[in-house]
């Protein structure tokens, strides 16, 4: 070997040429000096990856700043777009609501231009039926107006029949004159006071006071709305009984024939009476054979505005107004009548008296019905027949006997628009069992006599036992 050897080397060489063993402490020290030396290299060689790696993660680093940077220039970009677009939507949307605003506007300006030319459409359909109307309306009156004037010249002669047969003849052209149409106006064109409606089958029959037609007026109908005139239904009067003041009539139908009630001057007596007539059929011819009256009442004045009411036993009453009570024009009775329908058969009863300011003094024209929750409900007139005051008023009574009380200060119904004066109401009942009155009023502003007072009609009805009216359906 050439160069020089360490101590230690030149030691193991000569222990291997003499043949004696190293030590093994130094070979020991000699692996680990070999071993970190190896680390060492290694360490050095990691380190130079390690730099190398590093030096490549900051240039990816840098590389996704950039990147990042650029992407938030990008963002910064569209954000612009974004904020551009949001105010370009908001001016949209302004101008939509604008225009939206504006469509809403000019379609309800439409659909009031279309409802104006609809109401002037109608308008002038209208004022052309109205002319058309008037014109019809005219030569009915004037038809009618004829046929009247012949009528009345006809009863002045003598000649009932004849002047029945001339109103009969221009009753659909006084029809078509009548004023008031539909509603509760009139339902006939004659004057037709106190009337009185009787139900048979499904025909309704109407009595009145004496008119044109006769001592007692009867018409007939099976609407309600559309009356036939038939003529005079007490064609002659009883001796006892003065002729042209037969007044308020009313019919209670017997089994097989009619009894006619009404009232008339007892000539002897001086007072107007109560008498009673008998018939085959509802529209007579009734007749009256009595030698007096069926009540009269000196006691009391005399006896007018007859009607029989049956109560829920079958039992017949006759109500009437007496002309004097206690100094007052009249007052309310009752009294039992017999089967037949033909006599009284006890004793009268008061059931009420003039007692309200707006009667003055005066009650009349009597009519009850059973109320649904039990009792009866009167109904009756008062005041001055022959003006605009005159009305209807009512109270509840435990029987046809009575006692009876009025619930109201005031009356139920009264004069109220072309309705001038309603008075002398009658109960009925139509084919359904619907409760109605028929009732007479003039026709504002022609009030008092010589002015017809005109037959109408209403519906009633019964809301806790208090009855309330209402016009009819038509």
């Amino acid at each position: 070997m050439t160069g020089v050897l360490t101590p230690m080397a030149e030691r193991a060489v000569a222990d291997r040429a003499s043949g004696i063993p190293s030590k093994p402490v130094r070979r020991g020290r000699a692996a680990r000096v070999a071993i970190v030396a190896v680390l060492v290299a290694a360490l050095l060689t990691g380190e130079g990856l390690l730099a190398a790696s590093l030096r490549q993660a900051h240039a990816k680093q840098d590389r996704s700043k950039r990147a990042l940077a650029h992407m938030e220039q990008q963002l910064r970009v569209v954000d612009a777009q974004l904020a551009a677009v949001t105010t370009k939507l908001g001016v949209v949307r302004h101008d939509l609501g604008v225009r939206t605003g504006e469509r809403d506007n000019a379609s309800h300006a439409l659909a009031q231009a279309q409802e104006e030319l609809r109401i002037v459409k109608s308008g002038v359909a209208t004022a052309n039926a109205k002319a058309t109307a008037n014109a019809g309306q005219i030569t009915a009156l004037s038809t009618c107006l004829g046929g009247a004037q012949q009528a009345v010249l006809r009863i002045d002669a003598g000649d009932t029949a004849g002047a029945t047969a001339t109103l009969r003849w221009v009753q659909r052209a006084c029809n078509d004159a009548l004023t008031a149409a539909g509603g509760d106006g009139p339902v006939f064109p004659f004057d037709f006071a106190d009337p009185f409606v009787l139900r048979v089958g499904a025909t309704y029959y109407a009595y009145s006071t004496n008119a044109g037609a006769g001592n007692i007026q009867v018409i007939r109908s099976v609407d309600l709305r559309h009356w036939e005139l038939l003529g005079n239904a007490l064609p002659s009067l009883p001796a006892w009984a003065g002729t042209n003041a037969t007044w308020a009539p009313a019919v209670l139908a017997r089994n097989g024939y009619y009894v006619l009630y009404y009232a008339a001057p007892d000539l002897a007596a001086g007072q107007r009476c109560i008498a009673s007539a008998v018939a085959l059929a509802p529209q007579g011819p009734y007749v009256d054979a009595s030698p007096a009256p069926l009540v009269c009442r000196p006691d009391l004045g005399g006896a007018i505005d007859p009607s029989p009411v049956v109560d829920a036993h079958g039992n017949v009453w006759l109500l009437w107004r007496g002309e004097d009570h206690g100094g007052q024009a009249g007052a309310i009775w009752s009294a039992p009548l017999t089967p037949d329908g033909r006599a009284l058969s006890g004793d009268p009863s008061a059931l009420i008296a003039a007692d309200q300011r707006w009667e003055h003094g005066v009650v009349e024209a009597p009519t009850m019905a059973a109320s649904p929750d039990g009792g009866f409900v009167l109904l009756y007139s008062g005041a001055d027949w022959n003006s605009s005051s005159y009305a209807i008023g009512y109270a509840r009574c435990a029987s046809p006997a009575g006692p009876c009380t009025k619930p109201d200060r005031g009356p139920l119904l009264a004069t109220h628009d072309a309705v001038a004066g309603p008075g002398g109401p009658e109960f009925f009942t139509d084919t359904a069992g619907n409760v109605w009155i028929a009732y007479h009023a003039f026709a504002a502003p022609n009030v008092g006599y010589p002015a017809s007072r005109l037959l109408r009609l209403a519906r009633v009805a019964f809301p806790g036992g208090r009855p309330t009216l209402a016009p009819p359906p038509w």
